[in-house]
């Protein structure tokens, strides 16, 4: 048992959902990826799923933390430490799964991308399909670095600065960027040559430049719609969670009413 399952085990003094869920996230990376994770739950009680034992444990320790003080009071902090780590599970298992879905694509494409800059060889500027190469490689760029972005912002606005990711995907995102750039950064130096006295000279036939430290500064607005969806989704779960059904149709056609 680790050190985090223990903490979890005997949740002493009361701790806000965000303390306590770090500590749940410590305990579930301990599983390389999600899948790991839910295999493990099987034949378990139902008080091992985190919807059963997260809320359950902030009852506990709210109760410990305002034992004498009145009931009514204790009901408003427990409902709202429980809607509080209830949301965080949703938002943790969102995250995960954004990345699961366009795993596969995201590799498939920039394998593709390589392979088609490759074949146009030293002299003539690489296209993909009736794109320019450099357009192809920056939205896919735009496209990476807004995924690798979002999840920074939720480890540090939700999660006190802890990745949600599973260790397979966080891996699997560093790898992703790492080479989408290597790829971005060897198109960049063919666009030069070795001209009279060792010179290097631009080759304008092998098209433009990408400039990658402005593509992250534009991947920002990249993150923030993904961000807003997956944190409204989030919120939607957890009202349906919590029986709201009303509430939860009003959240998630608020972005519809506002772009009337």
């Amino acid at each position: 048992m680790s050190n985090s399952t223990r903490r979890l085990e005997r949740v002493g003094t009361v701790v806000n959902p965000t303390q306590l869920f770090r500590m749940w996230m410590e305990e579930v990376h301990q599983y390389r990826s999600l899948g790991d994770y839910t295999r493990s739950l099987v034949g378990k009680p139902d008080g091992a799923y985190p919807l059963v034992r997260l809320p359950a444990q902030m009852r506990a320790a709210i109760h410990k933390e305002m034992k004498g003080q009145a009931q009514e009071a204790v009901a408003r902090a427990v409902d709202a430490a429980q809607r509080d780590v209830a949301f965080l599970f949703h938002l943790f298992m969102n995250a995960n799964k954004n990345l699961i879905e366009v795993r596969r694509t995201n590799w498939l494409e920039l394998t593709l991308l390589s392979v088609m800059d490759t074949q146009a060889g030293p002299e003539q500027a690489p296209s993909f399909g009736r794109q320019p190469w450099a357009e192809a490689a920056t939205r896919f760029l735009l496209g990476v670095y807004g995924e690798a972005g979002a999840v920074d912002y939720l480890s540090k606005r939700y999660f006190g600065g802890r990745s949600p990711l599973f260790p397979d995907l966080d891996a699997d995102l560093k790898a992703l960027v790492e080479h989408a750039e290597q790829m971005v950064e060897l198109y960049n130096d063919s666009l030069w040559k070795l001209g009279p006295g060792g010179k290097l000279v631009p080759k304008p036939e092998r098209g433009e430049p990408i400039d990658l430290a402005d593509v992250k500064q534009g991947s920002v607005k990249r993150a923030t719609p993904s961000v807003e969806q997956t944190v409204r989704l989030s919120k939607t779960e957890t009202l349906v969670d919590r029986g709201e059904r009303r509430a939860a149709v009003e959240l998630i056609q608020q972005p519809f009413k506002e772009a009337r």
